[in-house]
């Protein structure tokens, strides 16, 4: 009888520390996805699932860069879903309460508020029909009064960046300049395919890689520079490792902006997807090439942080979506002071001056102080947070029971001299 209690309650336990330790849902493996980071948040929407012309998502996720956690437990919290896309570029104003996507060959901007957590498209978008784009830039820029869209003139061959002012990113409310209006500002002709992210040391929007429109040909180590508020462009000279450019890559830049990260992608177009990692000192304008993941992505996500950078989702070597049909697909995690890939996400970071941008984002805020830090997580997380004290509250205080019970009875067996076996 005591050894059946005794099972029981082992199962008991077992069954709450079960419960308790369950992770928090993940995204589908997806490539193609709408990308950015803002208060210590990596935030992942839409995307491809698989080869068939339906198998897009509207899934929508955050990642918490503010916490440690371990690359098969990462720490993603589900967000509403929005409209499925893929192809997609996205936007985030600086507190990550206000998002707007838009993707190739879609006239509709949709937006995303973080206060009613809903969304809302508006057809008939003032960011125009871009079927040629894939993909195109946006960066919104640290002041959060702009965001710079790369649009094409489909008169000619000239790719334009439209200097824009949202009025209200939560209503959609636009000034739209148009080409070679006010704020329009003609951008490095010719040249498409490319990726971005915000610098804080230069106070620029950085743009690398891509193709020579209309030839498939790759630019070379081309690294252009933006300054928003001189609006003038000009060329970092590089030297290094990374002789060649990439498309299909991702880019992303660390929270101080003195290091730009490219991640596979391929040559000119062609060829299978790499697995390289490509690292630019955006101070000495020097590349130098990482530790290989042996994991070959394109039109993969990517973010970076002072101490990591993170790569999720995209296409394996072949151009199929990696673990496709799997629940999850794994978080790759590249340690920047050790050079090599690593499966801790051990050093989170208190959301910075200056989310300083991954990818087609960058914004920047003031800093939350560490005691909010741990009381601010989003409402997605307080839940999961608060049944997981009271979980762990229920097996420490079963555990006691249990040991206070067994305590008693062995003191009854040492009187009686009694033998009950094993438990």
């Amino acid at each position: 009888m005591h050894g059946q209690l005794y099972f029981t309650t082992l199962l008991f336990l077992a069954a709450m520390a079960t419960t308790t330790a369950q992770q928090p849902t993940a995204p589908a493996p997806a490539a193609e996805v709408g990308y950015a980071k803002a208060r210590g948040k990596f935030y992942v929407y839409g995307g491809r699932t698989g080869p068939a012309a339906n198998a897009v998502t509207g899934q929508f996720f955050e990642l918490d860069l503010t916490k440690p956690w371990k690359a098969d437990a990462p720490a993603w919290s589900q967000l509403p879903a929005g409209p499925k896309k893929t192809r997609v570029f996205m936007a985030m104003s600086t507190d990550g309460k206000k998002l707007i996507v838009n993707a190739v060959d879609d006239c509709s901007a949709t937006h995303y508020s973080g206060a009613t957590k809903t969304w809302t498209v508006q057809e008939g978008s003032p960011w125009r029909c871009l079927s040629r784009m894939d993909p195109f830039l946006v960066t919104v820029e640290p002041t959060n009064t702009a965001i710079f869209v790369e649009s094409d003139d489909t008169m000619g061959n000239t790719w334009y960046t439209d200097y824009q002012f949202p009025n209200d990113m939560s209503t959609g409310s636009w000034q739209i300049p148009p080409f070679g209006g006010m704020g329009g500002v003609d951008y490095l002709p010719s040249r498409g395919h490319y990726k971005a992210g915000w610098s804080k040391q230069l106070a620029s929007i950085v743009v690398y890689g891509g193709l020579s429109i209309p030839s498939t040909a790759s630019i070379n180590q081309w690294v252009s520079l933006f300054d928003p508020k001189s609006k003038q462009w000009k060329t970092l000279k590089t030297t290094g490792a990374n002789e060649k450019t990439s498309v299909d890559h991702c880019v992303a830049v660390t929270d101080g902006g003195k290091r730009l990260f490219s991640y596979g992608g391929r040559v000119a177009g062609t060829g299978p997807y790499r697995s390289t990692l490509y690292i630019l000192d955006l101070t000495t304008g020097v590349w130098t090439e990482g530790a290989n993941s042996g994991k070959p992505r394109g039109a993969a996500a990517c973010v970076a942080t002072n101490d990591h950078f993170i790569v999720w989702g995209g296409m394996d070597k072949d151009g199929n979506v990696a673990d496709a049909g799997k629940p999850s697909a794994p978080v790759m995690i590249y340690q920047i002071a050790q050079d090599k890939w690593v499966t801790d996400f051990d050093k989170p970071s208190t959301p910075p001056s200056s989310d300083d941008g991954s990818g087609e984002s960058s914004s920047d805020e003031e800093p939350d102080s560490p005691t909010s830090n741990k009381s601010s997580s989003s409402s997605s997380n307080v839940g999961g947070v608060v049944g997981g004290v009271f979980g762990a509250l229920a097996v420490i205080g079963a555990a006691l029971g249990f040991f206070w019970w067994r305590r008693k009875q062995q003191r009854k067996i040492s009187s009686d001299k009694y033998w009950y076996g094993n438990y």
